[in-house]
């Protein structure tokens, strides 16, 4: 059953996080917005009087919380960022959480399935062309848990399409995010006293303000715009201006070197963050067209790649 009021009800997993904190703000104020079911494994911080706050696993079972809530659009954001030395948890996470949220939407009548997945799914490749479109198929590394995990996330969704009848599938394929209150991967290593810089290498990188990724999140809720969209920030960044920028010093190494070291450092716990298959993201290039968003949603992009960057380094200080 769904609610027939003309109101929406919202689930949305990972609504602690990053992203998902700030998604909460963005629509709690929305007229459209009956309620909103925010899912986690951690804490949801804050009350409002349309906002349901659950705690629970997303390998739980979510059938009675979509049905008895009469949930009608799902935004999934839950996902574990970190490269883990246990792949079956972020397989857990990532993966088979996904499928069974899917599983639930498909039993409860769920009719909009938003997931916010990555452009690193391109893959980082010396042969990317220029900018990659929708079309350009996904080459993500198996090394790198991340992209490779959005990429099978990915697919489930375009699976889901299948799973009950006139059911909508979004998929928005984000750049970096970052603003005043980022916190990603590309923070984690701005908080280092150093960054490794590939000798011979300095590709441009994207960035998606938070205020634009929540309101294009948004724009997908209120209307339908169903398939995969890129999502960037105009222009972009060389990964030596991000270190400029932020006041952190670059270390130039050579390939081997860089990923020889990242490789012994990881296999020896020395460092927990990553392995070297991340190295491949400011060695190659991987920037993404947005045209597809800009023409068939006319988004016009508050803050530029560049914006969105500095708008962190000023919230850092």
């Amino acid at each position: 059953m769904s609610n027939n009021s003309g109101s929406k009800v919202i689930a949305i997993t990972g609504a602690a996080g990053y992203i998902g904190s700030r998604l909460l703000d963005h629509i709690l104020e929305k007229q459209e917005i009956l309620k909103v079911i925010a899912i986690d494994n951690k804490p949801i911080i804050g009350t409002h009087p349309k906002l349901i706050s659950v705690q629970i696993d997303i390998n739980a079972s979510l059938d009675s919380l979509f049905r008895d809530n009469q949930v009608d659009t799902v935004i999934h954001l839950a996902f574990v960022i970190q490269q883990l030395r246990d792949r079956a948890e972020s397989i857990r996470a990532n993966i088979e959480g996904t499928y069974n949220l899917l599983s639930a939407a498909g039993k409860t009548g769920v009719k909009k399935l938003i997931y916010l997945s990555s452009s690193t799914v391109y893959g980082a490749l010396p042969d990317n062309l220029d900018f990659l479109t929708e079309n350009n198929t996904p080459r993500p590394s198996r090394e790198f848990h991340y992209a490779w995990d959005k990429r099978k996330a990915e697919i489930a969704f375009e699976k889901s399409q299948g799973l009950a009848n006139g059911i909508e599938v979004s998929i928005l394929r984000a750049s970096i995010v970052m603003g005043p209150n980022a916190r990603n991967s590309i923070t984690d290593s701005l908080s280092n006293p150093f960054l490794i810089g590939i000798k011979g290498s300095n590709p441009q990188l994207q960035f998606t303000h938070e205020s634009d990724l929540v309101e294009i999140i948004w724009q997908f809720i209120a209307k339908s715009h169903t398939g995969i969209y890129n999502i960037a920030g105009p222009g972009s960044i060389a990964w030596s201006e991000v270190a400029k920028r932020s006041g952190t010093k670059m270390i130039w190494l050579s390939p081997r070197i860089a990923y020889g070291i990242l490789t012994i450092l990881w296999k020896l716990r020395v460092q927990n963050k990553s392995n070297s298959s991340g190295l491949d993201y400011i060695r190659w290039p991987w920037l993404v067209s947005t045209k597809k968003i800009e023409d068939q949603l006319k988004y016009r992009f508050m803050y530029t790649s560049s914006d969105a960057f500095d708008a962190y380094v000023l919230g850092r200080s």
